[in-house]
């Protein structure tokens, strides 16, 4: 029982921290709903003790999302989440 006590605990420090960051969305997602998920987009691909996935969520304006689409990026908006241009993340295709 001092487990699940430690998890709610852990759980509840979790929120408290993003709450204070502007995410829009948190949430704690069991590494189930990945089961048919492609290889590396399962959390275990990038660590394999993984127990669980922290999920946080950031509003994205439209005009930032259309031009995304449009493939008219300016890649210096990514550069303060630690992507420099030419990082592979970026390729679209």
């Amino acid at each position: 029982m001092a487990h699940m006590s430690g998890i709610r605990t852990r759980t509840e420090q979790l929120r408290q921290f993003v709450a204070g960051r502007d995410a829009d969305l948190f949430g704690i997602a069991p590494l189930t709903r990945y089961e048919m998920a492609g290889e590396q987009m399962h959390p275990r691909y990038y660590i394999p003790d993984a127990q669980a996935a922290l999920v946080i969520g950031l509003r994205v304006p439209k005009a930032v999302a259309a031009q995304v689409e449009r493939h008219a990026t300016h890649y210096s908006l990514y550069v303060p989440s630690g992507i420099r241009p030419g990082d592979s993340r970026l390729n679209l295709q």
